[in-house]
């Protein structure tokens, strides 16, 4: 998994929450019988998994690990304004 891959997932679970009424920004919350993680955890999964790709350039992956956790943490700090959640 590439930097590419992991904003595009952020991406993709942001619309989907959009779509689900929630807001465009990650979850903090699962469903019953849901097997996957939170969004906000996932976010952070795939920040990290970024950080520890092989690489060449491990300037550039740290760049794009801290672009993708500051997106994570900026739902959730509107999810901690708004709902008062994760306290």
């Amino acid at each position: 998994m590439g930097p590419a891959a992991a904003f595009s997932l952020i991406g993709f679970l942001r619309a989907l929450g959009k779509k689900q009424g929630e807001g465009f920004k990650l979850s903090h919350e699962g469903y019953a019988g849901d097997e996957h993680p939170v969004d906000l955890a996932r976010g952070f999964l795939v920040a990290y998994a970024v950080q520890s790709i092989p690489n060449s350039r491990p300037a550039k992956a740290s760049q794009y690990t801290q672009q993708l956790i500051q997106e994570v943490e900026n739902d959730a700090k509107a999810l901690k304004q708004s709902t008062g959640a994760l306290s």
